[in-house]
């Protein structure tokens, strides 16, 4: 498991940080970090993991994204 700070486009020119865990397995986000562009984290995730292909062959053909407090998302997220 790693654990990595991902940059994302909020707006032309604002980016925000997220820190991210992750495997081959899966992905653990805590968006509500982000406050307001939680949107934007979660779909852009969300985009790259499903257009992802698996490093590992032996992987299976899906990833888990775990979102962690979805009590503090946006209602937009």
């Amino acid at each position: 498991m790693k654990s990595e700070i991902k940059e994302f486009d909020a707006t032309k020119s604002k980016k925000i940080e997220c820190v991210i865990n992750s495997s081959n397995y899966h992905i653990e986000i805590s968006p509500g970090d982000v406050d307001s562009h939680d949107k934007v984290v979660v779909n852009t995730l969300i985009k790259e993991t499903a257009s992802a292909k698996s490093i590992d062959d032996s992987a299976k053909p899906f990833k888990v994204v775990v979102i962690h407090e979805v009590d503090k998302l946006s209602k937009d997220a």
